[in-house]
């Protein structure tokens, strides 16, 4: 642990650890754009709140995407 770390607060902990996860989300939404081949100017995702990137990342995602393909198929035969 670097002396940095050693000097934050269980406050200012909390807050990076937030931080890192809202930065990993940001950046699987922009991929599950990328590979679903939807632009997106990504400012829009930093002010999402984190539930509502989850819903996108699991709306967009390959494998949704996909059963909502075969739901619609099916229903319309």
């Amino acid at each position: 642990m670097s002396n940095n770390e050693k000097n934050i607060t269980p406050a200012e902990r909390k807050i990076l650890e937030n931080l890192n996860i809202r930065a990993a989300l940001i950046l699987q939404a922009e991929e599950t754009f990328k590979n679903a081949k939807i632009s997106m100017n990504p400012e829009i995702l930093h002010n999402l709140d984190e539930e509502a990137l989850l819903g996108l990342i699991e709306t967009w995602s390959p494998e949704n995407q996909e059963r909502l393909k075969d739901k619609h198929i099916k229903k319309n035969n």
